[in-house]
């Protein structure tokens, strides 16, 4: 699946996370992640983030949160903005987007730990907002207070919040997820996030665990081997690249 990603998106898979059965596996797919993203420059000369998937519920708010936690585990301060106005994100507790006044931000955000930042209630129009001044100068500010902004945003069809965020930010990261994105999808969110932004960086895969580990052609990309879902399918046979079939 992994290669599969690669060859219809052509951007090179970061990691593989397990979204069930992780334990320790989960740390180790969130450790690859977080190298990789560091070997690309992401909290050093790459420091605001977004992390889109093409629909919803395909992997990039359970990955966001956990890679959030494992950057502030090496001493970043990280801010997490949660940028679905959509509401597919779930009304979670905290200081809201809508709401944000720089005022309300520490002076800096203490480094190991991770501040979040909700989406607030769904917005009839979020689009004015993500691409105002506004929203641009809240990145900034933001980026200037912590070691890292990394934003989970909406999905990248069906609105073009996700595009609008990409101005603003230094970097996409795509995830997909085994079983539900389709190859036409995963196609169409790098062209489209391309176009509007010129820089995504590469994609992760959403996979249901138990795995297996085993070395690929992709493993250079995340400086190790990928881990490929034992049970999945596909697991042992390549994916049929019809624009339908999920991954």
């Amino acid at each position: 699946r992994a290669a599969e990603l690669e060859a219809v998106t052509g951007l090179p898979v970061l990691a593989v996370v397990a979204t069930r059965g992780r334990g320790d596996a989960g740390a180790i797919d969130m450790q690859e992640l977080r190298t990789a993203l560091q070997l690309r420059g992401v909290g050093e000369t790459l420091r605001t983030l977004q992390v889109t998937s093409p629909r919803p519920f395909q992997g990039s708010d359970h990955i966001v949160e956990e890679l959030a936690d494992a950057l502030a585990r090496l001493g970043f301060g990280v801010v997490l903005v949660h940028a679905d106005a959509h509401g597919h994100d779930g009304q979670q507790p905290g200081v809201s987007l809508a709401d944000f006044n720089p005022a309300d931000l520490p002076a800096r955000v203490i480094e190991g730990t991770v501040y979040r930042i909700t989406s607030g209630p769904p917005s009839a129009d979020p689009a004015a907002f993500f691409g105002s001044r506004r929203f641009r100068e809240a990145i900034d500010v933001l980026a200037a207070r912590s070691d890292l902004v990394v934003v989970s945003g909406p999905p990248a069809l069906g609105s073009p919040d996700a595009l609008l965020i990409g101005r603003h930010v230094s970097a996409t990261v795509i995830t997909a997820a085994v079983g539900t994105t389709t190859v036409d999808d995963a196609e169409e969110t790098v062209a489209r996030l391309k176009e509007a932004t010129g820089s995504v960086i590469g994609a992760v895969l959403a996979a249901p665990g138990p795995r297996v580990r085993h070395q690929t052609r992709s493993a250079p990309h995340a400086g190790a081997g990928v881990e490929v879902p034992s049970g999945s399918p596909g697991a042992e046979r390549p994916l049929e690249t019809q624009p339908t079939t999920p991954l």
